[in-house]
């Protein structure tokens, strides 16, 4: 468990996105985010592949390699990096294909929202949905997590409407929520 804390305040610290996205814009923070892409994919590969182990590990690959290896799930053995790279491909394209301010509510509902319900479900979640490994206490902490953030953009009975239509594509299994979340938030926030 404590592993799953240290990844979900590195998920949730995902919110320090806004920062250059409100003070650079949306173009700078594209690419940005574009670069850090395709440097997470660059290094997923060469630690997929073991690369690494054709010479000796120097000093500073290790202290990486021994850091990186704390945050990452045995899923992400075989696709290294995956959560960083769908996080990362979630708020590209809010940012790029939705205005800024729906942008700052899709990257804080996937950072907060996300990391929230994560760490209650894994905790108190004892009753799971008919499909999929989520919990309802999970989707509990994730409903009021998003409600309170999209309080902030619209009133409180869509913010509860919307959470309440997030949450469930949240839970939904076979779909990445690091993409899912952001893009229902902003489809949700821009045409509704």
């Amino acid at each position: 468990m404590k592993g799953e804390i240290k990844r979900q305040m590195v998920h949730a610290s995902g919110v320090f996105l806004l920062l250059p996205l409100v003070f650079f814009g949306r173009l700078t923070t594209s690419l940005l985010v574009s670069a850090t892409i395709v440097i997470l994919l660059l290094w997923g590969h060469y630690r997929k592949h073991h690369i690494y182990t054709i010479k000796p590990l120097i000093k500073w690959e290790r202290k990486i390699e021994k850091f990186v290896s704390e945050y990452e799930r045995s899923v992400e053995i075989k696709q290294p990096f995956m959560g960083a790279i769908t996080f990362f491909i979630g708020s590209l394209i809010a940012m790029t294909l939705f205005p800024i301010g729906t942008a700052v509510a899709s990257i804080s509902i996937l950072s907060v929202g996300d990391s929230v319900s994560t760490l209650v479900g894994k905790m108190y979640g004892k009753h799971k949905w008919p499909y999929g490994k989520k919990s309802f206490e999970g989707s509990f902490a994730f409903i009021i997590a998003s409600t309170m953030i999209y309080y902030m953009f619209v009133g409180m009975p869509m913010a509860l409407i919307f959470g309440a239509i997030t949450t469930l594509v949240e839970s939904l299994p076979k779909i990445d929520d690091n993409i899912s979340i952001p893009v229902t938030v902003s489809i949700l926030l821009t045409f509704f």
